[in-house]
């Protein structure tokens, strides 16, 4: 027997979906699947029966998402709660730092790769690329910013 980390409700192991709330049972981070103890986002371990606490993303085999988001300006934070969330179907609102600072801004985010090849686009396009940018990290920017922070993966857009 297991709960459900979304609603903690009981679910039998072999149940693919929670019959409380309608989603995977390992689909969240509100409470411990081995007790049901409510939990916080950021815990590893259930504090009251002691269990690692388990999530979709580890059973799949995807990286684990680094989810301490603490040393991050408030608006960062709950952008990137959001998105984790909302299991990254979230990507982000428009922001307006990005699209003005474009490359710069993604440099100094620590998005190398995406800033680098902005800067090195904008010579033979004449800035046309720093345009073009501007607006992909004005909408995107917060989700691009997350995946590099959160799973250490640099995006283009």
């Amino acid at each position: 027997m297991m709960y459900c980390r979304k609603c903690g409700k009981e679910v039998k192991d072999f149940n693919t979906i929670c019959p409380a709330c309608g989603i995977k049972p390992l689909n969240a981070m509100n409470f411990c699947q081995s007790c049901g103890a409510p939990t916080d986002i950021n815990q590893e371990q259930c504090v009251k029966c002691m269990a690692p606490l388990r999530s979709i993303r580890q059973v799949v085999g995807n990286p684990v998402i680094k989810t301490d988001f603490s040393y991050l300006s408030g608006y960062y934070r709950e952008e990137f709660k959001r998105i984790y969330e909302s299991n990254e179907t979230y990507k982000g609102r428009w922001n307006w730092s990005a699209f003005i600072f474009s490359c710069f801004w993604a440099i100094q985010k620590g998005m190398w790769l995406s800033g680098i090849i902005c800067l090195i686009l904008s010579v033979p396009t004449a800035g046309v690329a720093t345009i073009i940018y501007s607006f992909i990290y004005g909408a995107r920017g917060n989700y691009i910013y997350y995946s590099a922070h959160a799973k250490d993966k640099q995006l283009l857009w």
